[in-house]
């Protein structure tokens, strides 16, 4: 009897298990190596986007040289769609560049007008060929329901659904306007003051005045980038507000307060002196609709300036949406990625020398480029 019992006993006590002490221990060994790795991981695939990124931004680039070979000049950043729009100016330059990022079929539909652009395919619809008779949030025109990822930053994370009504789809991407701002409702004004302004202003993508019939007479030849074309930005990006509005967020939001000068530290103004990635308690901000209409050619829409540092917040002159002082701005650490006329696509950081922001960006007055590099960078012609 004592033999079984010394038997089992022995062969219990060859039975071997981790202790609860020696299980925490390997638990938490495990957690360290995760949180570790997670960061690693996350930088990675934010490595993968800001790539990707770059070569959107080189593809748009490409598109508007294409645009160039063929119409002899770039893109204009918009024009008067109609009479009735009185002195905006809102077929996108993200119009133009379709038939060459593959997109034709869109360009094919806004052409053909009719019924076959309606969303609800409605027989009394109006639609003129080229729908020049339809604005950018008309939620029943179908082309503006095109969810274009071309048009999307992949680290932008408010672009990435698909928009719906008055706010039909997002774009990332911007063509820039200069280091210069000034009202889009003045440019088509009769006042002498107003079209000198005008014509100060020096982007790579002109704002033209009247009603055009052969919109690809306007725009800028290559011939005009006197500064030159690797020295001039093109296109950058600016991130999308949320779906819905993102409350008092600065960055990828829109301050709907600025008082009428033309100083970019107005702007900065708004920001909370306590938390500078939000705007002030109690201001009003846009609701959803900043960057998420890619067939408007509105600077809320479709530009940015270079007189405002990279990554800072949005702002506009009151409640409308064509008197804006946008920032370049992305989610990518550190900085924004932007493609010159030349075709090449660089980096830029949040310190790039961005000279003296309390200075004026009133085209009326200011002759000089009080913005240092950046703002240099965003002008056709600012001698340095």
């Amino acid at each position: 009897m004592s033999y079984f019992r010394s038997v089992r006993m022995g062969e219990r006590g060859d039975i071997r298990a981790f202790t609860l002490v020696e299980l925490l221990v390997v638990i938490a060994i495990i957690g360290i190596l995760i949180a570790l790795l997670l960061p690693a991981v996350q930088a990675a695939r934010e490595a993968a986007r800001r790539m990707q990124c770059t070569n959107n931004l080189k593809q748009l680039a490409l598109a508007c040289h294409n645009h160039h070979d063929v119409h002899k000049r770039l893109p204009p950043i918009g024009f008067r769609s109609s009479p009735n729009q009185g002195a905006n100016f809102r077929r996108s330059w993200r119009v133009y560049i379709l038939p060459f990022i593959e997109q034709q079929s869109i360009t094919d539909l806004i052409a053909g007008g009719g019924v076959a652009t309606s969303a609800a395919g409605n027989p009394a619809w109006a639609s003129l060929p080229g729908g020049l008779d339809k604005v950018p949030w008309d939620s029943d025109y179908l082309p503006w329901q095109a969810y274009i990822t071309a048009f999307r930053c992949p680290s932008d994370t408010n672009a990435k659904s698909p928009g719906s009504g008055n706010e039909p789809n997002p774009a990332s991407y911007r063509g820039c306007l200069g280091d210069l701002t000034w009202p889009w409702g003045a440019i088509a004004s009769t006042d002498a003051a107003h079209r000198a302004g005008y014509a100060r202003l020096r982007g790579a993508f002109e704002m033209k005045a009247g009603d055009i019939t052969d919109t690809h007479k306007i725009g800028l030849g290559l011939e005009a980038i006197i500064d030159g074309t690797s020295n001039t930005l093109l296109v950058g990006e600016t991130l999308v507000n949320a779906d819905g509005g993102q409350g008092l967020r600065a960055k990828g939001g829109l301050a709907l307060k600025m008082d009428p000068d033309y100083t970019p530290i107005a702007c900065l103004a708004n920001l909370d002196t306590q938390d500078r990635t939000l705007f002030q308690s109690g201001l009003n901000v846009a609701t959803g609709w900043f960057g998420r209409r890619w067939g408007d050619a509105a600077p809320s829409q479709s530009g940015f300036y270079t007189c405002i540092p990279p990554n800072s917040p949005a702002c506009s002159w009151s409640n409308d949406t064509d008197t804006c002082l946008v920032a370049a701005s992305s989610n990518h650490t550190g900085g924004v990625n932007c493609a010159r006329v030349d075709g090449s696509v660089e980096f830029y950081s949040d310190t790039i020398d961005y000279g003296d922001i309390t200075a004026t960006a009133d085209p009326r007055t200011q002759m000089g480029n009080p913005f240092g590099i950046w703002g240099a960078l965003g002008s056709i012609n600012a001698g340095n």
